[in-house]
């Protein structure tokens, strides 16, 4: 066994618990479950706007209500930390009573849900604030992960929305009857709808508005791989990227019938099918429509500055831009949004980018250690010795070798390849403002039999200096297999 030293931890801490803290800071603090047991129990006992519920890590097997109430329900050490199991006995979130955007869910792993509307989360007549959850393996006739009906907006930030099956309507996401949801900085991927929409449905006047986002491999076995809008519904897609998607019926990408228009600006649709052939957008029934511009969508599509050439993806499940991409500099040339899915600021070189990543320039001015994955066991050391299906913690160490008269960011992403040879997103963090030295980079994740966690799309970059982003991922190794 190894013990790895603690320093460089305290910066990367902070970085994780500034959400609590700043929970703590607002209201005071309902500990769960040092004061209550369960999360429901916190949410019942506080008062809007006298107190917040803060949550430790810990598989809490349980649904839970908000109740209309004006508070912010928050992990402390994130969604890979702390999970909400429903165990198939309902949405495992609800929000049903009123709630605005001052009714917060932050941090949190929503699993096991089976529902009607909603099998992660239902909003009815809601439009509380969601922002860095994990949204995967739930169920419902409508809307697997999230549901929002009868004029529900919620803001849907930063969340991973995975997995999720609707056996109508909404593999990922459903929004119906006047329902306008937010989403920004998501990504959306592997949902399943048996009807419509594998990623996302808006039907009866729901007009979603989606920016810097992944929309990627989800199937619908009707219309829609990716959106599916009728009756009346008029989706926005700004600045993001849809590929892989794939429809047993019309629209690999999007798909639009009864009134329904899209607007979709600096985004990419590569690689989507519909019936196994390549398709991006197609248009159905009495007066639908598509007005697209400065994107690049396979196969061509009219509009103001549209291309259609290969985005050239990282590749391997990676949704980055290459160097050579003709997406760069491409976009709409207009200041909106200020940064990408990552956080990087827009523009980075002459023009707006396409899509949901901003390409940043790689040098050789800093090198990146990739140190060794360990697991700590109960004794505080680290060590190779776990096994697969269980819920492990990763530790990778990073050495960022760099002017020490510089502060820099990193960014690090963990992929998980299965059995079958398929790679999903595992993980990601964002660290900024470090000086250089060795830092210990932590995730927790419960590995299936078989398969293979990796270490990918790591990026530095000196905040200080011109043009400063820093690291050719493609030479970095770290693999480790999971037995």
């Amino acid at each position: 066994m190894k013990r790895l030293s603690q320093s460089g931890l305290l910066g990367l801490f902070a970085a994780v618990l500034a959400v609590s803290l700043a929970v703590e800071a607002q209201a005071a603090a309902l500990h769960v479950p040092a004061d209550y047991a369960r999360i429901q129990d916190a949410i019942n006992a506080a008062v809007s706007g006298v107190h917040n519920v803060l949550v430790d890590d810990g598989v809490y097997s349980e649904r839970i209500t908000f109740g209309g109430k004006a508070i912010i329900v928050a992990s402390v050490n994130g969604a890979q930390n702390t999970i909400i199991d429903a165990q198939g006995l309902g949405s495992a979130v609800v929000f049903s009573n009123s709630e605005a955007n001052n009714s917060v869910l932050n941090g949190f792993t929503v699993r096991g849900g089976a529902a009607t509307y909603g099998g992660g989360i239902y909003c009815m007549g809601a439009s509380p604030t969601i922002v860095d959850c994990i949204i995967q393996n739930n169920t419902a006739s409508y809307g697997g992960g999230i549901a929002c009906n009868q004029n529900a907006s919620p803001e849907i930030i930063n969340v991973m929305i995975l997995n999720n099956n609707a056996q109508d309507s909404g593999g990922g996401i459903y929004a119906e009857a006047n329902s306008m949801p937010q989403i920004t900085g998501c990504v959306i991927s592997a949902n399943v709808s048996a009807g419509n929409g594998g990623g996302i449905v808006c039907y009866h006047s729901s007009s979603i508005g989606i920016v810097n986002s992944n929309i990627v491999n989800n199937t619908a076995g009707g219309d829609g791989g990716a959106v599916c809008a009728q009756w009346g519904s008029y989706p926005s897609i700004t600045n993001c990227t849809i590929g892989n998607n794939a429809a047993a019926g019309n629209g690999g990408a999007l798909y639009a019938a009864f009134s329904s228009v899209y607007n979709v600006t600096s985004s990419i649709l590569w690689g989507d099918s519909a019936g196994g052939i390549p398709n991006e957008i197609s248009l159905g029934a009495t007066g639908a429509g598509a007005s697209v511009s400065y994107s690049d969508i396979e196969n061509g599509w009219s509009g103001t500055g549209n291309i259609n050439t290969d985005p050239l993806f990282a590749g391997a499940g990676d949704y980055h831009l290459t160097a050579l991409s003709p997406c760069i500099d491409a976009g709409l040339p207009a200041a909106y949004p200020p940064d990408d899915i990552d956080g990087d600021l827009r523009p980075q070189g002459a023009g707006y980018d396409m899509g949901a990543d901003e390409y940043t320039e790689y040098t050789v001015r800093t090198a990146v250690t990739i140190g060794q994955l360990y697991t700590e066991d109960a004794a505080g050391d680290w060590n190779m010795a776990f096994s697969s299906g269980e819920a492990v913690t990763i530790n990778e160490g990073i050495t960022i070798d760099g002017d020490p008269g510089l502060l820099y960011d990193l960014q690090v992403r963990y992929f998980l390849t299965d059995a079958s040879g398929k790679s999903s997103l595992l993980g990601a963090r964002l660290y900024r403002n470090y000086s250089p030295g060795i830092y210990y980079i932590y995730l927790t994740a419960e590995i299936p039999p078989g398969a293979t966690v990796g270490l990918a799309g790591v990026r530095s970059a000196a905040l200080l200096a011109q043009g400063g982003n820093l690291l050719d991922r493609s030479t970095l190794a770290g693999y480790v297999n999971i037995e």
